[in-house]
C-alpha cells in the first residue's frame, strides 16, 4: 500500500508540473476565461468538485490514467500457502492411519488363526483315546518290601526325574515296576511314571498312569495320584471335570498337606 501511495505522490507532482507548463504559457497569450481554468482543471482529474466527492476515488481514477493498478495484498497469499499445507498435513496424517489400520487388522487375524488352531488340538486331545504303556503290570496280593538293590535303583530313577530327564527317568521306573510290581514301592514308581508324562506335557497318558496308581493295594500316593488327576483335567483343558476331581480329592483327603493347593486351583475355576 505505501509503494501505491508513493506512486500516486509522483503521479500527482507530474500532473501538477504539467498544470503549470499549461497555465505559464497561457500567460504570454490574452488571459482566458474562468471557464478555461476550470476545463483544465476537470481534463487533469484535479477539479474541486472532484476533490470533494472523496480523495480515494481521485486516487483510483488518476491511477487508471497513468496506467498503475494496486498490488495484491500478500498477505491473502500467504494465507492460501498456510491453509494448502493443512490440508496436505491432514492427508499425510490419514493415510499412516489407514496404513496402522491394515497392519491391526492383519495382526487380528494372524491372531484368529492361532486360536482356532489350538482350540481344534484342544478338541483332538480330548476325542483321542490316551496311550497304553509299553509294559502293563498288575499287582498281586499283599506288598513286601523292596529289595536293597531295588531301592538304590530306585533312587537313581528319582534323581534323574528331579534332574528333569524325563524320558531317562520313565525308563527306569518301567523296568523297576516290570522287575518287581509288588513291593512296597511298586506304587511309587507308577506315581513317578506318570509324573514323568506331566513332565512331558503328556497329559492325557499321565492322567492313564495317575489311574492305575489306585490298583495298587495299601499306596500311600493315593491322595497325589488324585491331585494330579484334577491337575491333569485343568492341563487338557477341561475345567469342569477338573473341577470334580479337586472336589474329590477333598472329600477323600482332607487331611492331605495338598488341600491348600487344591482350594487355590478350584477358587480359579
Amino acid at each position: 500500500m505505501a509503494l501505491v501511495k508513493s506512486r500516486f505522490l509522483v503521479a500527482m507532482t507530474g500532473a501538477l508540473f504539467l498544470g503549470g507548463l499549461f497555465f505559464g504559457c497561457a500567460g504570454t497569450r490574452q488571459e482566458q476565461p474562468a471557464g478555461s481554468e476550470a476545463s483544465a482543471e476537470s481534463v487533469l482529474g484535479v477539479g474541486q468538485e472532484n476533490q470533494q466527492a472523496g480523495s480515494t476515488q481521485g486516487e483510483e481514477d488518476v491511477l487508471k490514467l497513468l496506467g498503475i493498478s494496486e498490488e495484491k495484498k500478500p498477505e491473502e497469499t500467504t494465507k492460501e500457502v498456510v491453509q494448502k499445507s493443512e490440508v496436505e498435513k491432514l492427508q499425510e496424517q490419514l493415510m499412516e492411519l489407514k496404513k496402522s489400520l491394515k497392519q491391526k487388522e492383519a495382526q487380528i487375524a494372524d491372531l484368529k488363526a492361532k486360536l482356532a488352531a489350538k482350540e481344534k488340538e484342544i478338541s483332538q486331545l480330548k476325542s483321542a483315546k490316551p496311550a497304553t504303556l509299553a509294559t502293563s503290570v498288575t499287582p498281586m496280593g499283599k506288598p513286601h518290601p523292596p529289595s536293597p538293590e531295588f531301592k538304590v535303583r530306585y533312587q537313581d530313577a528319582l534323581a534323574e526325574y528331579r534332574a528333569r530327564n524325563y524320558e531317562t527317568a520313565l525308563k527306569l521306573f518301567q523296568q523297576l515296576l516290570a522287575t518287581d510290581p509288588n513291593n512296597t514301592l511298586s506304587d511309587n514308581c507308577q506315581y513317578w511314571i506318570g509324573e514323568c508324562y506331566y513332565g512331558m506335557g503328556k497329559y492325557d497318558q499321565a492322567l492313564v498312569e495317575f489311574e492305575k496308581v489306585f490298583a495298587f493295594p495299601e499306596t500311600n500316593k493315593a491322595a497325589d495320584a488324585q491331585l494330579k488327576i484334577a491337575y491333569c483335567y485343568y492341563r487338557l483343558g477341561d475345567r469342569e471335570r477338573a473341577r470334580q476331581e479337586l472336589q474329590r480329592f477333598l472329600d477323600n483327603y482332607p487331611d492331605s498337606e495338598y488341600v491348600p493347593k487344591a482350594q487355590a486351583l478350584l477358587s480359579q475355576l
